[in-house]
């Protein structure tokens, strides 16, 4: 679990009651609608709680101040690259396109060698979206003593992989993949006086 640049990705918070965008929070709990029932008249919605490793996605600017009693903040699921990929091959067979960020749900992030809160080889999950209040998220937080910390620019790379599935622009046909034969016409200089 080494890489020489690990300690450039993240810091230890330490009794920091300010949630941040790329905050890890271990072992939260966090709602997920479970069924939606809309044949009566007022639709009743069943919730179930999921506990997972989370990672802040709401943006520092917004996550950072007081919390009014309504705001709420945005969380995806973080998964151990060993967790997901059972064998050697198929991790071997993913790493590619996880390194160069061609996954759209998800985003690779380095590992952390740290006595009590290192981990390996993960990635964030952006299939599914957890919404929570901030003054929820908040108080786990504070209940921490130490958590870690994305630093800059990593976590400004986390938003830009979070922003890259919505901005997704299907087309119904699409330009060849092939380089089509143009004929090129020779761009003339102007003769200088």
């Amino acid at each position: 679990m080494t890489n020489t640049n690990e300690e450039e990705w993240y810091i230890v918070a330490k009794n920091d009651p300010v949630i941040l965008q790329g905050d890890l929070l271990d072992d939260f709990l966090a709602p997920f609608p479970k069924s939606i029932d809309i044949s009566k008249k007022e639709p009743e919605c069943s919730y179930e709680m999921i506990k997972m490793d989370a990672v802040v996605i709401s943006q520092s600017c917004d996550t950072a101040t007081k919390a009014d009693d309504d705001d709420q903040i945005v969380v995806c699921q973080r998964h151990f690259l060993a967790d997901v990929f059972k064998s050697k091959s198929k991790l071997k067979e993913a790493w590619p396109n996880l390194v160069k960020d061609r996954v759209i749900n998800k985003l690779l992030i380095n590992n952390f060698d740290h006595d009590e809160l290192g981990f390996d080889y993960s990635f964030i999950d952006f299939s599914k979206i957890f919404v929570v209040p901030h003054s929820y998220a908040s108080e786990f937080a504070s209940k921490k003593t130490k958590r870690i910390r994305m630093n800059s620019p990593y976590r400004e790379r986390l938003s830009q992989a979070f922003s890259r599935k919505f901005m997704r622009v299907g087309l119904p046909i699409n330009i060849l993949e092939s380089v089509p034969n143009i004929e090129f016409t020779p761009i003339t200089t102007f003769d200088q006086e």
